[in-house]
């Protein structure tokens, strides 16, 4: 009984006290996306959608998760989009409104979980208009950190996720269930003294 306790209490803790680590993606070079199995670019089609997506990465049935558009004004807000927008928060810089980095951040909700998620980084006016990185291994809470994309010759116009994802408890919801369950194994306990 007391070895179920500290195996709980070891759980509870683990699932409240887990450290974020940021997946940093910095724009490839030509040469390096083009020799990736997890990286692609391209011109056309010019505003890649789901299925586009899909074609380009080699995965049916995608859908866009999350959108965040850069504001046409320095002061506008970003506009966030898709059935995870609520979860999520973008912030674009070091310009506003023509940023060459983006920080993608967990707020709260469901989190986007799948093994097969691509993000897309997406200019428009340059050569390469888009890239797009295999992201599969993203725990769907850790921020993802875009740097360097479009230095000198122009600015990301949005970001999206693309994906076949489940809703997944948000992380307090796990640490709650945890407690839960070791106030039912000390009340037990209780109740067999």
């Amino acid at each position: 009984m007391k070895n179920s306790i500290k195996i709980l209490m070891g759980l509870a803790l683990l699932a409240i006290g887990s450290q974020a680590q940021a997946l940093l993606i910095t724009a490839p070079t030509l040469t390096e996306c083009a020799d990736s199995s997890t990286c692609w670019l391209g011109d056309s089609p010019v505003n890649p959608d789901a299925t586009d997506v899909s074609g380009i990465v080699g995965v049916s049935g995608l859908v866009e998760l999350y959108k965040a558009e850069v504001p046409e004004f320095e002061f506008g807000d970003v506009v966030e989009e898709g059935s995870f927008a609520s979860s999520y928060e973008t912030t674009f810089g070091p310009i506003t409104n023509d940023p060459n980095d983006a920080l993608i951040s967990y707020v709260s909700g469901a989190t986007i979980s799948c093994p097969e998620c691509f993000l897309l980084v997406k200019d428009g006016n340059n050569s390469p208009r888009w890239y797009i990185f295999d992201i599969g291994t993203w725990n769907g809470m850790d921020p993802i950190e875009l740097q360097d994309f479009w230095l000198n010759t122009g600015a990301i116009s949005h970001i999206s996720i693309f994906g076949n994802a489940a809703n997944v408890p948000e992380p307090g919801m796990i640490g709650l269930l945890a407690i839960g369950l070791i106030g039912v194994v000390v009340a037990r306990r209780k109740m067999k003294v």
